[in-house]
C-alpha cells in the first residue's frame, strides 16, 4: 500500500489534485447559493419523495425523472436535511467521482500532462454546472469517466475485477442518464474489437482463457443489466425520448451547440465557429487515422498510450455513428445542450489520449505545448463565463429564493392572512420548491393555469404579454438579467 500511494506523490499529481479541490469549493459554494430551478423543483416534488421501488423501477417515465439522481436525493435529504446544498450533493458527488478517476486516468497514461489534461476535462463552465444541478448529467458522465478508467486498466492486467468494476460503473450511469445506454453499446463493441484482434495477432499477450473468461464475465454482467435495466427500459420505450433536439446533421446541431455551450451565453462568432470546428474534426480524424493505422500494422498492443488512444477513438467515431444512425433509422433528434454534454466528455478523453500518444511517439514539448495552449485559453474562458448566481439554460429562476424570502417579510405584516402568488407557468416547480421546504402554509400553492386579479402577488417576466396590465404597480422586485419582476397586486 505505502508504495501504491508513493507513485502519486509527484508534484503534478498534487497541484492537480489541489486544482479539483479549487474547483470543488467554487462548485459547493454555488451549489449552496444559487435559487433551485425548474427541472431541479419538478424532480423533487414529483419523484424524490416516491418508494424506494417506484423511483428504481421508474414507475413515473419522464425524461426529467433520473433514476439514480432522484434516489440520492431521496437519501441525501433524510441525512442532511431540504436545503439547496444537501439536495444538489448527488451531482456535486458526480464531480468527485468524475476528478478522483480522470485524474488516476491521465496519471496513468501520461503523468506530465496531467494538468493540462485534466483542465481540458473539467474546465467547460457549461458541463461545471451539471456538477451542481440537482439532475442526473453529472453522476452519469462521472461514472462514463470511471467506465473509462477501468478499462483501461482491464486491457494491462486482464483481470475480471476491473471489468466487473467497468460494468458497474456503466450501469450506474445509465441509471443516471439513459442516453449513457449507447455508450453501453459502443463500449462493448469497441472492447470486442480490441479483445479479438489481440487475441488473433497478439496471441502471446491475450489467450483463448483469457477471452474466454471475458465473454463469462461479460455474460453474468448481461444478466445484472437484464435484472435492474428491463422495467425502466419497457416504460422508457412509451415515451418520446427526444423530439426537440436537432433535425440538421450531427455537426450542425450537436457539434455546434457544444461549442456555443463552451463559451456559455458568450457570442461565438461564425469565423470561430468554423475554426473550433474544423479542429475538432482534426483531432477526431487523427485518432482514427493513427488507430487504424495500428489495427493494420498489429501495433495496437504495444504500449498503454497505443491501447487508450484506440479505444477512445472508436468510442468517439461509435458514438457519433450511433447517434446520426439512431436519426435515420428511429427518427431521433440530435442530441443538444445539456443531451449531448456526454459528447463534449468522451471528445476530450479522445483528445486526452492522443495526446499522451503523441508525447509517447512524437515528440514530448508537442503535446505539451499544445495540451497547456489548451488548458490556458479554457482557463481564461471559465474566468469569463462561469457565472456563480444563475445557470444558463434556467436562468430566469435566479431570483425565485429572492421572491420567496419578500413574500415572507410581506407575510409577517398580516400574520393570519393566506397569500396567494400568482406565477408564469415557468416558476410554478421552484415557488412551489421553497413553499414546501420552507413549510409555508400561509401561502396557496402556485399553479400554470395563469395569473388573475385575485393573485396577491404576481411573478413574471418584463416581456410577458400580461405584464402591460400590471405595470403601475408597485415593484417589490426587479431582476434586469433574468428579466423578471415581483409586484403587489392587493394591499392589506
Amino acid at each position: 500500500m505505502p508504495l501504491i500511494l508513493s507513485k502519486y506523490k509527484h508534484p503534478s499529481f498534487i497541484l492537480s489534485v489541489l486544482v479539483a479541490l479549487g474547483i470543488l469549493s467554487v462548485l459547493i459554494y454555488k451549489a449552496s447559493k444559487t435559487s433551485f430551478t425548474h427541472d431541479e423543483a419538478f424532480t423533487y416534488t414529483h419523484y424524490v419523495h416516491q418508494g424506494f421501488f417506484d423511483i428504481i423501477s421508474f414507475k413515473h417515465p419522464y425524461l426529467n425523472n433520473h433514476i439514480l439522481n432522484s434516489l440520492l436525493m431521496k437519501y441525501s435529504e433524510m441525512l442532511f436535511g431540504k436545503s439547496e446544498l444537501a439536495l444538489r450533493l448527488p451531482s456535486i458527488l458526480g464531480f468527485v467521482i468524475y476528478s478522483v478517476f480522470g485524474l488516476l486516468w491521465l496519471f496513468k497514461i501520461c503523468p506530465r500532462l496531467i494538468l493540462p489534461c485534466y483542465i481540458l476535462l473539467v474546465l467547460n463552465p457549461y458541463l461545471l454546472d451539471f456538477f451542481i444541478l440537482a439532475r442526473g448529467y453529472g453522476l452519469s458522465v462521472g461514472f462514463l469517466m470511471a467506465s473509462v478508467y477501468f478499462i483501461s486498466l482491464y486491457l494491462e492486467t486482464y483481470s475480471s475485477k476491473p471489468l466487473i468494476y467497468h460494468h458497474i460503473a456503466v450501469l450506474l450511469a445509465i441509471f443516471s442518464n439513459f442516453s449513457m445506454l449507447n455508450y453501453f453499446v459502443v463500449s462493448f463493441v469497441v472492447l470486442n474489437l480490441i479483445l479479438l484482434t489481440n487475441f488473433y495477432f497478439v496471441k502471446k499477450q491475450f489467450t483463448r482463457q483469457q477471452l474466454i473468461s471475458f465473454y463469462k464475465v461479460s455474460a453474468v454482467c448481461f444478466i445484472g443489466y437484464v435484472v435492474f435495466l428491463f422495467e425502466p427500459i419497457r416504460r422508457l420505450t412509451g415515451i418520446t425520448l427526444l423530439d426537440f433536439g436537432g433535425k440538421e446533421g450531427f455537426m450542425m446541431d450537436t457539434v455546434r451547440s457544444i461549442i456555443y455551450d463552451v463559451f456559455y451565453e458568450q457570442a461565438v462568432s461564425d469565423e470561430l465557429l468554423l475554426i473550433l470546428k474544423s479542429l475538432s474534426v482534426v483531432v477526431f480524424i487523427t485518432g482514427l487515422i493513427i488507430s487504424g493505422y495500428m489495427l493494420f500494422k498489429k501495433t495496437v498492443f504495444l504500449i498503454t498510450q497505443h491501447m487508450v488512444l484506440f479505444y477512445s477513438s472508436f468510442l468517439l467515431f461509435g458514438m457519433v455513428s450511433v447517434s446520426v444512425l439512431q436519426h435515420y433509422i428511429i427518427g431521433n433528434d440530435y442530441y443538444l445542450h445539456r443531451f449531448a454534454i456526454f459528447y463534449y466528455v468522451v471528445f476530450m478523453i479522445n483528445l486526452c489520449a492522443l495526446l499522451a500518444y503523441l508525447h509517447q511517439r512524437v515528440a514530448s514539448f508537442v503535446s505539451v505545448a499544445l495540451s497547456a495552449l489548451g488548458a490556458i485559453l479554457l482557463l481564461i474562458n471559465v474566468s469569463v463565463n462561469l457565472p456563480l448566481h444563475y445557470f444558463k439554460d434556467w436562468k430566469y429562476d435566479m431570483s425565485t429564493k429572492q421572491v420567496m424570502q419578500v413574500l415572507q417579510q410581506k407575510q409577517q405584516e398580516q400574520p393570519n392572512k393566506k397569500i396567494q402568488l400568482g406565477v408564469n407557468w415557468l416558476f410554478e416547480p421552484s415557488t412551489n420548491f421553497y413553499r414546501i421546504i420552507w413549510d409555508l402554509k400561509w401561502l396557496a400553492p402556485t399553479h400554470r393555469n395563469g395569473i388573475s386579479n385575485t393573485d396577491d402577488y404576481l411573478y413574471l417576466f418584463l416581456t410577458d404579454k400580461e405584464w402591460q396590465n400590471y405595470q403601475h404597480l408597485p415593484k417589490l422586485l426587479e431582476n434586469k438579467v433574468s428579466n423578471t419582476v415581483l409586484v403587489q397586486q392587493q394591499s392589506f
